[in-house]
């Protein structure tokens, strides 16, 4: 029946009622454990007893009886009573402040848990080492340990343990003067508390509430708070919570003014404390730990004496174990090896998962912008077809979805590049003010649709910031979406800045809408997180806040959300000024463009028709080889070109090879992604090859990457357009090529002193033509030198010669081989080397009358005017 009443007691606080702690209960403790002294139960009611006395104050007694069943535990080798043991004596050590020693128990508890693998073991003790780091001033590793605990526990499904740990959090975040997340772990805390705790936890957690009102600088709550935990700690007989409660008024009264109140509270407080923390508790302890350690070495040399003994009395058994000992090692260390392989192959693995995702991401990306590019092309035709109709008014609703999807698109690959650490930052200066202006403009009309009011607040003054402006662009034009997708007509969406005293700047989108749910708050920047505001139909990916989110780290800042349930929302974007955060990073890239007047374009826009007028070659239409193994797409821009080029088609990389080197098309459009040979290939080889070397080449893309866009480059293409295009681009793109050609053939045509390698594009091409001059110059004598003779001499056909130089020069073989035998002539009469007749067979003319006739039409004089004027 004692025993029955101790544990009533232990249970059931709160219907004892205390006496001084020096008096009844360490004697009634002492009776218990002399009722059973002879009983097996013995170590049991010293470690209830044990607790009683922790419960009420009384610490000093609390550790004389814990030591005393530490030592029963430690000879019976209960490994696990052992660790639960130690982790009372912690806890009393933390009420002494005893901090450095409860640490150490804590942390010899965690190694004995985790030798049994005994998970809840393993969760109490991870939280009971954060709370000594936490006394110890130790903030940051305390809260990471409470967060591995808060995670076991919600995975053991132990709401107690959980409710302490979102207190614990909660403390911590106000010893991080972050006092929004100290309440809501708190208040998180409570609610859990009141369900499942005891008088005692409650307590301390409206303390803890009290305390962090009061550093907060709310003394109305901070009142409220300590009142409920003195009210709530009395009822329970939570001695050290109702001393704490009394000091937390006094420390509250005084900050008011009510100084009476204050003192006596502070007066109340002072008794209650001396009570618990006596004098004479420290020798105590100290006794009680060399009590223990001496009883541990004696209990160490006594079993040295057994072992020594049966040692030399069972040598052959002793053998035995060592050997099965070392096999028990050897074994370990198999296993050992053997997990770190499938370690290595996990990783590879994991690798490899990360690849494949990669792929996946960018063969998505493409077999989503081909078809888009197969319905944004072909409505941008009917468009026009249909202007100023109904029809037109759908058309472009059809369009305005298509580019939304392009945005989706974008956006995962944007979070891919992320993951990857492949997303390059072009930072400039911008002016903040100018550009959020701009962005909030772009959603002017959209609002005004819905009867939403859009509005701006912010200084007159220009505010700088370094970052990439079009990655802000996304992050503010997903967050005003946002905020619009959640409001109803007549709600406010409010744009401020502001730049802080300590040179932040720091962005604040409001909307009146209605709100988000608290349970949704904490959740809302993760990836694939449907948030429900009340109210609001909310379609799209779940992945725009994640990348806003993801984007404002990059940058190095940060992003907050608060919200009240049908109060609207408020998103606080805060950024560091300066440059000395970006310094140094290899995924950034400063640029000097002015974008102080930055502009931004429409959400959705639509493109802007511009009549493109063909170019023709004196011999007929342009020749253009389109490489692309889809044949729909294949069809539609063979479509778009037909009416102005004449068009050859190729189904792969490989046969569009071979049609370029036999062909020699005047330009090349190809895709990227084929089969056997990718365009990426393609165009390097096309560009390497003397033949084709001239020839400019479109690249067709799904892949919208700055890494992308170098590889084009690096291959040498003239022109890299990303799908989905419209037609009119597509034109521009090949009007301006074909342009830039004819360009170069006017210089060297009007130029009579051009050098054939004044007209390369390329290095290949550049290499062709000096290698011909050099031709050229060696057989100048020779009549018979000519078309057939330079072809054999370059290595290609006569019809692959005639094509190239009329490509580079836009003239024939035979008026090349003829102006450079003039050109060298005039060089040879103006430097007075012979006759007329002499230099025309110097230069390779059989006939002077043939020679006098060609250099009059090349030149406007005859060769002896030409040396007359020498």
């Amino acid at each position: 029946m004692q025993l029955l009443a101790a544990c009533w007691i232990y249970f059931f606080p709160a219907q004892v009622v205390i006496t001084p702690p020096q008096e009844q209960d360490f004697v009634v403790s002492h009776e218990i454990v002399e009722a059973f002294e002879d009983s097996t139960d013995n170590t049991e009611v010293l470690l209830v007893s044990g607790k009683m006395a922790h419960d009420q104050a009384r610490y000093d007694d609390a550790l004389h009886l814990f030591f005393q069943a530490l030592d029963q535990y430690e000879i019976n080798r209960d490994t696990t009573a052992i660790a639960s043991t130690l982790t009372q004596i912690g806890q009393s050590y933390l009420r002494l402040r005893k901090n450095q020693e409860a640490g150490e128990v804590f942390h010899r508890a965690l190694q004995l848990h985790q030798m049994t693998n005994n998970l809840e073991g393993i969760q109490v003790s991870t939280a009971d080492v954060g709370v000594a780091l936490q006394r110890l001033g130790q903030i940051e590793p305390a809260l990471l340990r409470y967060k591995q605990s808060l995670v076991m526990a919600r995975r053991l499904a132990n709401i107690s343990e959980e409710a302490i740990l979102l207190g614990n959090i909660g403390s911590s975040y106000r010893a991080l003067a972050n006092y929004d997340s100290s309440i809501h772990f708190l208040k998180e805390a409570l609610q859990l508390k009141m369900k499942t705790g005891t008088g005692s936890t409650v307590a301390h957690t409206l303390n803890d509430l009290a305390e962090t009102f009061f550093e907060y600088g709310d003394y109305d709550q901070a009142l409220e708070y300590a009142h409920l935990a003195l009210d709530t700690s009395i009822v329970s007989n939570a001695v050290s919570q109702h001393s704490y409660a009394r000091l937390t008024l006094s420390r509250i009264y005084e900050k008011i003014g009510n100084y009476q109140s204050a003192f006596d509270f502070l007066a109340s407080h002072k008794i209650m404390y001396d009570s618990i923390n006596s004098v004479q508790k420290d020798q105590v302890i100290s006794d009680l730990k060399i009590k223990y350690e001496t009883s541990r070495k004696e209990q160490v040399i006594t079993q040295l004496e057994s072992d020594y003994l049966q040692l030399t009395q069972h040598r052959r058994l002793w053998a035995t174990i060592s050997l099965a000992i070392i096999l028990t090692v050897s074994m370990f260390c198999y296993v050992l090896w053997n997990k770190r392989q499938n370690d290595r192959i996990l990783l590879a693995k994991t690798k490899s998962m990360e690849d494949a995702r990669s792929r996946f991401f960018a063969n998505i990306s493409h077999d989503f912008r081909t078809p888009l590019s197969l319905i944004i092309g072909p409505l941008n035709l009917l468009r026009s077809q249909f202007k100023g109709t109904d029809a037109e008014r759908k058309l472009n609703t059809i369009q305005q979805n298509a580019f939304r999807l392009i945005k989706y698109i974008e956006q995962i690959m944007d979070l891919s590049n992320i993951d990857q650490n492949q997303l390059i930052l072009k930072v400039a200066q911008v002016n903040v003010v100018n550009h959020l202006k701009s962005v909030l403009g772009s959603f002017q009309l959209a609002a005004e649709g819905a009867d939403i009011h859009l509005t701006f607040e912010g200084p007159e003054d220009v505010i700088y910031l370094y970052l990439d402006p079009h990655h802000l662009e996304s992050i503010m034009a997903n967050l005003i979406s946002n905020a619009l997708k959640y409001s109803i007509s007549g709600d406010t969406i409010c744009v401020l800045v502001n730049q802080t005293t300590s040179g932040q700047v720091e962005i604040f989108i409001r909307d009146t809408g209605s709100g988000i749910a608290a349970d949704d708050l904490p959740h809302i920047f993760e990836r694939y997180f449907h948030r429900d505001r009340q109210g609001a139909d909310a379609p799209g990916l779940g992945i725009g806040l994640a990348l806003c989110k993801s984007l404002v780290e990059l940058h190095g800042g940060t992003i907050e959300a608060r919200s009240e349930a049908g109060a609207g929302a408020e998103f606080k974007l805060t950024f560091i000024a300066g440059t000395k955060h970006l310094e140094g990073r290899p995924d950034v890239i400063f640029s000097y463009a002015d974008y102080d007047d930055f502009s931004v374009k429409e959400t959705f826009p639509m493109p802007v028709e511009r009549e493109v007028t063909p170019l023709v070659p004196g011999d007929g239409p342009f020749r253009i080889l389109i490489i692309e193994d889809s044949d729909e797409m294949c069809a539609f821009i063979k479509e778009v070109l037909e009416s102005r080029y004449k068009i050859v088609v190729a189904a792969n990389g490989l046969n569009g090879l071979k049609i370029a080197q036999e062909t020699i098309p005047d330009l090349i459009v190809s895709d990227i992604m084929m089969p056997g040979l990718d365009g990426l290939t393609l165009c390097a080889k096309l560009k390497n090859d003397v033949r084709t070397s001239h020839i400019p080449i479109i690249l067709l893309t799904a892949k919208n990457a700055d890494q992308d866009r170098l590889s084009g480059l690096e291959a040498k293409a003239d022109a890299y357009l990303v799908k989905p295009f419209i037609p009119q681009e597509l034109l521009l793109r090949i009007h301006n090529q074909i342009e830039l050609r004819q360009k170069l053939h006017r210089h060297y045509q009007h130029e009579s002193s051009a050098s054939f390698n004044e007209v390369m594009t390329t290095s290949t091409d550049q290499k062709f033509l000096i290698q011909m001059e050099t031709i050229l110059e060696r057989q100048l004598s020779d009549s018979n030198f000519g078309v057939v003779q330079l072809a054999q001499k370059l290595h290609l056909s006569r019809s692959q010669l005639h094509r190239k130089l009329k490509a580079l020069t836009g003239q024939t073989p035979i008026l090349i081989i003829r102006t450079f035998r003039l050109r060298r002539a005039y060089d040879f009469l103006t430097a007075n080397s012979g006759s007329v007749a002499e230099v025309g067979y110097d230069v390779g003319f059989s006939s002077p009358s043939y020679f006098i006739k060609c250099f009059h039409q090349q030149f406007g004089i005859t060769p002896g005017e030409v040396s007359g004027k020498i």
